[in-house]
């Protein structure tokens, strides 16, 4: 797999004022720790799920994404709360809190526009 990003954290502006949104929630969806950064198609390493999508020149491939951002989660304590893409699967011992409608994040789970949730906040429950 070709990294492209270690250990960093995105933080995403003005996300904490989303509509509906609790203040607990809202500081999941503004910060997003990403792990690692990865052309799409390369696969996931397992306890790994994707909190973002970019394009990159560095990967191949057409359209609005190419890479995906990853974060990793077996080690994270219980009630600890991460943002991922909504397409993602929902791992064992995790509980989705909310879905909400992000036009910055997961693009290419849904496009911008429209009413469909691109992110779920999701929860460590054992």
């Amino acid at each position: 797999m070709k990294l492209l990003l270690a250990s960093a954290a995105l933080i995403l502006a003005g996300c904490s004022t989303q509509r509906g949104l609790s203040a607990t929630n809202a500081a999941a969806v503004s910060t997003v720790a990403i792990d690692q950064t990865a052309c799409k198609g390369e696969g996931l390493p397992k306890g790994f799920v994707v909190v973002d999508a970019a394009k990159d020149d560095a990967c191949p491939g057409t359209g609005p994404t190419n890479t995906v951002h990853m974060t990793s989660y077996t080690e994270m304590p219980i009630g600890s709360q991460i943002s991922v893409c909504v397409t993602q699967r929902t791992p064992q011992g995790w509980l989705v809190v909310e879905r909400i409608r992000k036009t910055d994040r997961c693009y290419g789970a849904y496009p911008p526009t429209g009413g469909r949730a691109t992110v779920k906040i999701i929860e460590r429950i054992s």
